[in-house]
Formats: structure tokens, C-alpha cells, sequence
């Protein structure tokens, strides 16, 4: 892939909003995952394919081929799922 971020920056994909039980949600009304894959970072620490929980808060938005990435903050990262 040649999307790279600047140091500092991470570039995630946000996952789909995911819920358990029986009750269906539409997609309208579901609230936004804050659950991201690691597209790439800027210093190299985190792999690629990661999953992190990531703040909105700081996000710069773009689409790359039809897909919808997001540049965010190193420190707006808040964990990594292991």
C-alpha cells in the first residue's frame, strides 16, 4: 500500500461499529466505532493489521481509492488490542 504517515501520525481504518445480542440496529442510527486497523505508523512501533482503540477527536479524514482512512494523532491513540 503507499499510504504513509508523517512521524508522529498513525493511519487507521475504522472498523464497523460491533455489538452481541438479538436486537437489530440500523446502520443509521449506530454509533461510531472508536475500533481501527493500523494502516501504517509514522514511527514504526505499531504493526500494520493492528487493532487499537483510537480518539476521533483528532482525526483529518480521507478517501484513497474508494476507501475511507483517517490520520490521527500518535497520542490519540488510547490502547492496542492484543
Amino acid at each position: 500500500m503507499n499510504i504513509r504517515a508523517l512521524p508522529g501520525y498513525v493511519i487507521v481504518k475504522f472498523r464497523p461499529w460491533e455489538h452481541s445480542g438479538v436486537i437489530e440496529i440500523p446502520d443509521s442510527i449506530q454509533p461510531m466505532s472508536v475500533e481501527a486497523d493500523v494502516i501504517h505508523d509514522g514511527d514504526g512501533e505499531i504493526e500494520r493489521g493492528a487493532v487499537v482503540i483510537v480518539s476521533r477527536m483528532d482525526g483529518e479524514y480521507f478517501d484513497y481509492h474508494g476507501v475511507r482512512y483517517c490520520r490521527v494523532k500518535k497520542g490519540s491513540l488510547l490502547m492496542q488490542k492484543l
